[in-house]
């Protein structure tokens, strides 16, 4: 499988802080195979007539700002590449979410090298694996902070049952062999899924890092008979003991040593990582100070799809995709439950 960013998709990127360069000339490919498209929840990739829509992302704009841009093919062979950063060795840092590896691209002649293999990443789903990317700001200045944040789903069940759940872990980036090391675990058992896990991995402005875990999936698909928990709060019990169950559906903003910052917003008198909740599968954009929240994932015609936006602490999303059980217009239970039998006639 190719990397492949068309323009439309590179410009979104550059504008989600994915990508910050001034240089584009590794953005983009050639020729590609029928599955290197957008990809949707279960690796299906979208069909004819279908599109890639994102906020403000008009035609007539997309094709004014893609002739300011070049395309080629940069390289091949990547397992489900999922998440791209630019680093300050002047290389791509990817994310393989099925390949479980961090690589690094050298943009120039597409040569690769893999910084790390995460074996103990589960990947058996549409959109599990080794999935979210942050390089820290000091990272190669010198100073000691070499670090690089990754995300992952992991196995939490001992036993031959699987239980999903995500952790955030550091690595030390040894620029000597060109590989990450000394692993340690920043916050374990976050909500995990095969779908919907959003998984968005950003440093802010603030030097605090953003991450975004979407709804699950729950109340579609294989998962249609879960509730949507993304307006469901933790309480003040469940922070004391962390017991991060009530994520799904949230953006977080945590310390880097993965506590909770000082200066989070108490919503309903609780203090937690909950930065803004009521998503559907959110994606913070790095720009400005907070940085801006979206909710909504990739969008095909037709479908229900949330598009506010949020301030610290409020409530985003207004769908039956988005909103909890208690806001669907059609509860969750309708397709899940047994209908209760008629009332007979006297």
């Amino acid at each position: 499988m190719s990397v492949f960013f068309s323009r439309r998709s590179a410009i979104f990127m550059a504008q989600a802080g994915l990508l910050s360069t001034a240089s584009w000339s590794f953005i983009g490919c050639g020729p590609t195979d029928s599955l290197d498209g957008p990809f949707g929840a279960h690796d299906q990739p979208f069909g004819a007539g279908e599109s890639f829509a994102e906020e403000g992302a008009g035609s007539a704009d997309f094709a004014a700002e893609d002739a300011a841009f070049t395309s080629r093919e940069v390289v091949r062979g990547l397992s489900f590449p999922i998440r791209v950063a630019w680093g300050p060795d002047g290389h791509l840092w990817l994310t393989e979410r099925v390949g479980k590896r961090v690589v690094r691209v050298r943009p120039s002649d597409g040569q690769k090298a893999t910084a790390v293999t995460i074996t103990e990443a589960h990947q058996s789903g549409g959109q599990d694996g080794l999935l979210g990317l942050a390089l820290h700001p000091d990272l190669l200045q010198g100073n000691g902070a070499d670090h690089v944040y990754v995300s992952y789903t992991y196995d939490a069940d001992p036993g031959s049952a699987v239980s999903r759940r995500t952790k955030i872990r550091r690595y030390t980036y040894d620029p000597t062999t060109g590989t990450l090391g000394s692993p340690l675990d920043v916050i374990t058992g976050l909500p995990g899924s095969d779908d919907h896990n959003s998984a968005r991995l950003l440093f802010g402005p603030d030097r605090k890092l953003y991450y975004t875990v979407g709804d699950q999936g729950n109340n579609q698909f294989n998962r249609k008979c879960l509730p949507v928990g993304s307006q469901d709060l933790p309480t003040a019990g469940e922070v004391a003991a962390q017991d991060w169950s009530k994520y799904a559906g949230k953006v977080l903003r945590l310390n880097l040593d993965g506590s909770i910052p000082s200066d989070n917003p108490q919503i309903a008198g609780v203090r937690s990582h909950v930065y803004s909740y009521g998503h559907r599968a959110g994606r913070p954009r790095r720009r400005g100070a907070p940085p801006r929240i979206r909710a909504g994932p990739r969008r095909r015609p037709g479908s229900i799809d949330a598009r506010s936006r949020a301030a610290a602490g409020s409530l985003s999303a207004r769908s039956c995709w988005a909103a909890s059980r208690r806001r669907c217009t059609v509860p969750w239970r309708s397709a899940c439950s047994p209908r209760p039998p008629p009332a007979r006639r006297p």
